[in-house]
């Protein structure tokens, strides 16, 4: 070795090893930036959520989807299934999305409709088409009053028709 140059060559090596250290310690400890969704991806998650609910609770998709308005939907709610427990179903999923969701529903003739709101943006409306339930009806057959015309006449009396 020349004369003058014994202590230059260790500290390049030292500041390498650093820099290796410091850009270790950077990824290890600098946390990952989650990916932000777009609000289309948003609206294709919430759209999932909700057709898998809906399945859940027994309803299925009435008629063909629209390619046009594929976030309009038709749904026959099965008889047993209140349509409160729908719409319950319906919070719960929105309130664990993490990001700002809201419902909103109208009673009309017949069916309920669901409109849902994305980051204030309108995003699905469905409709919930509620079962017929038919009126009941209640037939009584009085075959024989034998002789007795009193039990006649109260059974007249009665404020029923006829």
């Amino acid at each position: 070795m020349a004369k003058g140059t014994k202590g230059r060559f260790w500290w390049p090596l030292v500041v390498g090893v650093g820099l290796i250290v410091a850009v270790l310690l950077y990824r290890w400890l600098d946390p990952q930036v989650p990916k932000v969704e777009s609000f289309e991806e948003r609206v294709e998650k919430v759209d999932s959520l909700i057709r898998g609910t809906l399945l859940s609770l027994g309803l299925e998709e009435e008629g063909e989807p629209v390619p046009a308005i594929p976030y309009v939907r038709s749904y026959m709610v099965p008889p047993g299934v209140p349509p409160g427990r729908v719409v319950g179903a319906l919070e719960t999923v929105l309130e664990d999305l993490g990001y700002p969701a809201s419902l909103t529903t109208e009673e009309g003739e017949g069916q309920r409709v669901v409109t849902i709101y994305l980051e204030g943006v309108l995003s699905h409306l469905l409709y919930l088409d509620l079962p017929k339930i038919p009126r009941a009806r209640v037939a009584i057959v009085i075959d024989d009053v034998g002789h007795n015309l009193n039990i006649a006449k109260e059974l007249m009396d009665l404020p029923v028709t006829l």
